[in-house]
């Protein structure tokens, strides 16, 4: 059960924090709430960061173009470049921090 849970970053487009009891992570973008495990996040975060920059000037910036799983087989992310890079930025920031806790931990 996640009684608390670290925020690693939070902003106008969502959060997210790890969960103190079950190590699992809990990401708010836009309207999805998604849990991943620690390498199901940083595979969605490659995969996202990879996207960022291979079609940085390549496709509109307002078309749904781009598609990722999310924490369940029947559930999809599908994004415009826009919310592509708000994304990054959010999951960036956040395992940045997850990464920085983890070595004051230890």
């Amino acid at each position: 059960m996640c009684d608390r849970m670290d925020i690693l970053h939070h902003g106008l487009h969502g959060y997210v924090a790890r969960c103190c009891s079950c190590d699992r992570f809990q990401v708010a973008f836009g309207t999805t709430l998604m849990h991943f495990e620690e390498g199901g996040l940083r595979e969605l975060a490659a995969d996202v960061r990879e996207n960022r920059a291979v079609f940085r000037d390549r496709i509109c910036i307002g078309e749904k173009a781009f598609l990722f799983d999310a924490d369940a087989p029947s559930m999809r992310l599908l994004l415009c470049y826009a919310e592509l890079e708000r994304l990054d930025d959010l999951l960036s920031e956040a395992l940045w921090m997850h990464d920085v806790l983890q070595r004051v931990r230890t």
